[in-house]
């Protein structure tokens, strides 16, 4: 459990930080691959005794995988959804291929006592068992339920079919029965996987007719652009196909485009297979106001930019206005026992900056005494320039 528990950890933070090579280093490191050919190899030779087990730890390890990746996500600072993320959330017939290929591979491997090279840890690698866990985990910690959906459906995909190739493996390969079943039981086994197979099917073909429709789409599309769009003088910049509202919109540059050859370009969407969408050329003054609205936006990041970096150097200017006043104080704290030693009736002493009306720069220094009378003035304003580094100080003595 421990090592499935560190693999699961391991592959969560690969998905996290859309590291690729972390989550390889998990899925080989993974122990789900066992129960699932158990299963199989349970089904394949009526052993139920082997089913009970295979699927009972299948189920404690899937539950304990999502227990661990919500645990994982629901601490991580990581918030936003990485592409190794999202490529796990949109199973199709293609993860169907994958995982029955897999699983061939798996029990062919296993039949053969073939333990000793890279069949299984490809197999791990190739189906990918642990980042659709991980995912299905960050979907439950993030309140995102259509990456749990999804992930966890591409999950139970993989698992259905490397089960169903290991059972179609093991009666290929003319395994022996453990135990023997009555026709009844084994009509009843073979119509609930056969259902299991169809209910688990039948949303990856969905999901991938709708994918590959868009593929076409967006292929017919492009065609369409180059063949009846593109001029000389006009360039296409974008496009795009928005399949709610059936609209195919083309920004074009250069050379305004005419109306009857839009009109002629939209009669010829029927050629391409866009019958059931509308042309819009977005060209003219709707480009020169989109491009008049950016060069207008980058000339305010322009002035932002300006107006942030003298902020910046007024804010580093007052930063060291403060540090010398700052210093006076320091200095003052300093020197405030040294000048008791010679002027036993200064209480303290207090150090500024000042200009005069000629500009020139000076120290004032404000020296509180008890008596004023029995200060030696001339031997403290000496000692005061002398220990202060300079001729322009000025000493003003305060009587508390």
């Amino acid at each position: 459990m421990w090592v499935l528990i560190f693999a699961i950890f391991i592959a969560s933070l690969g998905l996290n930080v859309n590291s690729t090579a972390v989550i390889i280093g998990a899925m080989l490191i993974s122990p789900l691959m066992g129960p699932i050919l158990g299963m199989g190899l349970g089904l394949g030779i009526n052993d139920y005794d082997l089913l009970k087990r295979a699927g009972m730890n299948f189920a404690f390890a899937t539950l304990v995988s999502i227990i661990t990746a919500t645990i994982y996500f629901l601490i991580s600072p990581l918030n936003e959804a990485q592409s190794e993320l999202l490529a796990r959330t949109s199973p199709t017939l293609y993860d169907v291929m994958i995982a029955l290929c897999g699983g061939a591979a798996g029990i062919v491997a296993t039949a053969n006592y073939d333990r000793g090279n890279n069949v299984i840890p490809g197999v791990a690698i190739a189906t990918a068992l642990m980042p659709p866990l991980c995912t299905a985990g960050y979907g439950l910690a993030t309140m995102q339920w259509q990456f749990f959906l999804g992930a966890f459906y591409l999950f139970f995909i993989n698992t259905v079919f490397i089960c169903g190739a290991t059972y179609v493996g093991i009666r290929f390969m003319r395994f022996d029965y453990i135990q023997v079943t009555s026709s009844a039981k084994a009509l009843r086994t073979k119509r609930i996987a056969i259902a299991i197979v169809i209910a688990t099917i039948i949303p990856a073909g969905i999901m991938t007719f709708n994918i590959v429709q868009q593929s076409l789409k967006e292929t017919q599309a492009e065609i369409f652009i180059n063949e009846q769009i593109s001029r000389p003088g006009s360039v296409v910049i974008n496009h795009s196909i928005n399949r709610t509202d059936k609209r195919l919109s083309v920004v074009v540059i250069g050379n305004e485009i005419k109306q009857e050859n839009i009109e002629q370009a939209t009669e010829r969407l029927k050629d391409y297979g866009l019958s059931a969408y509308s042309l819009e050329i977005i060209q003219g003054s709707r480009t020169d106001s989109l491009y008049s609205a950016n060069k207008q936006l980058n000339k305010n990041e322009e002035k932002m930019q300006i107006t942030i970096e003298n902020q910046k150097k007024t804010i580093t200017h007052l930063n060291d206005e403060m540090a010398y006043y700052h210093r006076f104080d320091d200095t003052a704290n300093e020197i405030t026992e040294e000048l008791q030693l010679i002027c036993p009736e200064a209480e303290a002493l207090s150090l500024a900056a000042a200009n005069s009306s000629d500009a020139q720069h000076y120290t004032i220094a404000i020296v509180d005494v008890r008596d004023a009378k029995k200060v030696n003035r001339e031997m403290v304003e000496k000692w005061l320039t002398l220990r202060l580094g300079g001729d322009s100080v000025k000493v003003v003595f305060n009587r508390l």
